[in-house]
């Protein structure tokens, strides 16, 4: 979980920079779609862990399951 702690925050500080980057250098549009954006990065990192991590519990019934039937 540690590592994936720490790509979630480089994740949001490069997306952080990058919308400073962006708010310097254009208009008012890019600022509303870098934000809606954002939220749906963070929508899908979250579901993505969350898929990761009932995966890898579904191995450990299957593996657990198998010792049992044997």
């Amino acid at each position: 979980m540690k590592v994936n702690n720490k790509i979630a925050t480089s994740l949001r500080w490069f997306i952080l920079a990058f919308i400073i980057y962006q708010a310097a250098t254009s208009t008012a549009g890019m600022w509303i779609a870098l934000i809606i954006g954002f939220f749906i990065i963070r929508f899908v990192l979250r579901l993505f862990i969350s898929a990761v991590y009932l995966f890898c519990m579904a191995i450990i019934f299957i593996v657990l399951l198998s010792f049992l039937i044997i």
